[in-house]
């Protein structure tokens, strides 16, 4: 197989991303791929089957404030990473007529090099080039508390994947870099046909395993059995996403502060769209949601009603979640999920979140089997 791409940018962001793979043969050209690159359907260069498919995934992690990242910065989290307790966990569907406790293949593909997971920390602006990869392994250690703790839906189970063990990672030669951001890429195979797990979307959390806040986890979802995630982050299976909210926003605040979040609203689809907005807060916040005219772009219009999305792909709708967290609210972790839904087709709906904690750090419930071992002075004759 011969693959080319093709990528258009602009200096602030990716603005397009184009791949066409071929037979070395000859034959037809077919196009795939994904604007701005996050999720696209990959075919493997095999010799054997160039008729199978994969689903080609990049997954983005920000900082979330400001940090110059250093060699030493980076080895501290590189030690974190392969140190056995940080790791990611993504909710995936099998078939929905299988019993729960018959096997079930993971989508995560393993053991070739083509398609080795990774993370890569990469500059955060063009070219966007990766100055550290470490490769990530399946953790399924972790496979009990994901099926037992996190949320469930019907049809799908769990996978946890983590950066490998050894070798450990160098950081001597990472840069300076005021701009960067680390980059998960996998594949997943789901059967191999060109529209398998097509409209699926996938949660996606970062978790770490401890008691004491990590300088990786600002935030969390979950907490439970000495573990804290942070998530989701939606994973949308499509070749070119037919609605897009993008973005997922943190933040870490005091109670009577007021935060806001925005998120630019795409309508990949060509005709113009009319979609409700709603959002939910677990625990509830008194969350406001707000767009803007395009004749005054700087005032924010609380959104009581549906909204029209432009069916230019250049032309977005704003949208922002602001919120004033009260005095009272507790310490912990607050979610929102914001969700845009077509008015005549409700099956076309898309959905993002945003994270917050609220007031101190909370270390997790300890797990359920741990144990403390006292010794007694005794004296047996």
């Amino acid at each position: 197989m011969l693959v080319d791409e093709f990528e258009a940018k602009a200096d602030s962001y990716e603005t397009g991303s184009q791949v066409f793979t071929y037979p070395a043969g000859g034959g037809s050209l077919t196009q795939e791929g994904a604007p701005w690159g996050e999720v696209q359907p990959a075919q493997p260069s095999s010799a054997q089957d160039d008729t199978y498919y994969l689903w080609q995934v990049w997954q983005h992690l920000w900082p979330t404030s400001a940090m110059t990242m250093t060699a030493s910065i980076c080895q501290d989290q590189m030690d974190l990473l392969q140190g056995g307790h940080a790791f990611f966990a993504m909710r995936f569907p099998v078939s929905s007529t299988l019993p729960y406790t018959a096997p079930y293949p993971l989508p995560l593909v393993t053991g070739l090099i083509t398609y080795t997971p990774k993370l890569n920390l990469k500059y955060a602006s063009a070219p966007y080039t990766s100055v550290l990869t470490v490769p990530l392994e399946l953790k399924p250690q972790y496979l009990g508390f994901l099926e037992n703790k996190m949320p469930k839906a019907p049809g799908e189970h769990w996978l946890a994947m983590g950066a490998v063990m050894t070798p450990t990672v160098d950081c001597s030669r990472v840069p300076t870099m005021t701009n960067w951001m680390y980059e998960a890429e996998f594949w997943l195979d789901f059967g191999g046909a060109p529209d398998a797990g097509v409209g699926a979307t996938l949660p996606l959390y970062s978790c770490y395993e401890g008691q004491t806040l990590p300088s990786l986890a600002g935030l969390t979802s979950y907490q439970d059995w000495g573990i804290t995630c942070l998530g989701p982050q939606p994973i949308s299976l499509e070749d070119v996403p037919r609605i897009d909210i993008e973005g997922t926003r943190t933040a870490w605040i005091t109670p009577t502060q007021t935060i806001t979040f925005y998120h630019p609203i795409r309508n990949w689809t060509g005709i113009t769209r009319t979609v409700t907005v709603t959002h939910a807060s677990m625990p509830t916040l008194p969350w406001q949601l707000y767009t803007a005219l395009e004749s005054d772009p700087t005032t924010l219009v609380p959104i009581t009603d549906t909204l029209a999305l432009p069916a230019s792909f250049w032309k977005i709708r704003p949208l922002w979640a602001k919120v004033t967290v009260p005095e009272s609210a507790p310490a912990g972790a607050v979610t929102l999920v914001i969700t845009a839904t077509d008015v005549t087709s409700p099956t076309l709906s898309t959905w993002t979140s945003d994270l917050v904690w609220v007031g101190e750090w909370v270390a997790p419930p300890p797990p359920p089997w741990e144990r403390h071992k006292v010794y007694l002075p005794l004296m047996k004759r």
